[in-house]
C-alpha cells in the first residue's frame, strides 16, 4: 500500500498510555489526519478508538489485546483512545492527507 504525503504530514512509531478516560493522540505538525495504523501493545485489555471527542466523537474501531488495525480518520478531527479496564500501551502511525 501506498500513500501520497504532501509536506511533513506523517507521525510514525509513537507509543502512547491510553487511559480509562478519552485520551487525545497527538499529531504533531498534522493537521488534517487522513489514514492511521494501530497496535494494541497490552496483552490484556482492549481499548478503542473514536473520530473526535465528547458527544461527536464516533467510535472507529474497538482493537483487542495485541490487534493491529489500518483505519481512514475523519479530516480535521483528532482521534481518541479509550482504555477498557486498565490502561494500555498504543502504538500508532498517522498519516496526513
Amino acid at each position: 500500500m501506498q500513500f501520497n504525503v504532501n509536506g511533513s504530514d506523517y507521525l510514525g512509531g509513537n507509543v502512547i498510555s491510553v487511559a480509562t478516560s478519552a485520551t487525545a493522540l497527538p499529531l504533531g505538525s498534522i493537521t488534517t489526519s487522513h489514514y492511521a495504523l494501530f497496535q494494541n501493545l497490552d496483552a490484556t485489555n482492549y481499548c478503542t478508538i473514536f473520530n473526535g471527542s465528547g458527544n461527536a466523537a464516533t467510535a472507529a474501531i474497538q482493537l483487542l489485546a495485541g490487534d493491529i488495525a489500518l483505519i481512514p480518520l475523519a479530516p480535521g478531527i483528532v482521534p481518541y483512545a479509550l482504555a477498557n479496564t486498565a490502561n494500555i500501551n498504543l502504538w500508532y502511525m498517522i498519516v496526513g492527507a
